[in-house]
């Protein structure tokens, strides 16, 4: 395991140099290094719709959001502006990542881009620190973490930034998820 990191100014994201992405079964058995690049690479997302990983790696001195084949072929960088991206998320239909990144102001905002042409598209604005973006089964609304009220709450919107909703008050919410309707 790598050492824990400095918290002495709170919450820390490590971004530990030895990470690497790796097939595996559903034992957990390793069956192939599927990144290379020197530096940090994690945070790998599947769209087994279009059979590509999403991950963050650093391997172009910065973090920054990369694609790859299932076997870790067709290496190509997807995003070329920003500072610290990071949480991809596929959208169900797997033309859009939803990411967070560091902003102009050095905080967290919430950004989609598109697979082919690059576009990217600011969700969250000048309202504290947003992260951890995940979509909806259904590919409509976005769920996300954000410090506007103060707290650590779960929001929803939609996936062009739209109607965002508050749905916990005072909770300490990590890495959402979507869950089956029930």
């Amino acid at each position: 395991c790598p050492p824990s990191p400095d918290r002495s100014k709170g919450y820390v994201w490590a971004v530990y140099p030895s990470y690497d992405i790796y097939l595996a079964t559903d034992a957990g058995k390793i069956e192939k290094k599927l990144t290379t690049t020197t530096g940090y690479d994690a945070e790998a997302t599947v769209n087994f719709k279009t059979k590509k990983i999403v991950y963050t790696s650093m391997a172009s001195g910065d973090l920054d959001m990369w694609t790859m084949n299932l076997d870790g072929s067709g290496v190509e960088r997807l995003t070329f502006q920003g500072r610290y991206n990071q949480t991809p998320d596929w959208s169900p239909r797997g033309d859009l990542v939803a990411f967070t990144a560091r902003d102009e102001r050095s905080v967290f905002d919430l950004f989609t881009i598109a697979v082919e042409g690059g576009k990217m598209t600011r969700l969250t604005e000048k309202l504290a620190n947003n992260e951890e973006p995940t979509f909806a089964p259904n590919g409509r609304l976005v769920a996300f973490i954000s410090a506007r009220n103060g707290g650590s709450d779960l929001y929803v919107m939609g996936i062009d930034g739209s109607n965002p909703r508050q749905l916990t008050r005072g909770a300490l919410i990590t890495t959402p998820a979507w869950g089956p309707l029930r």
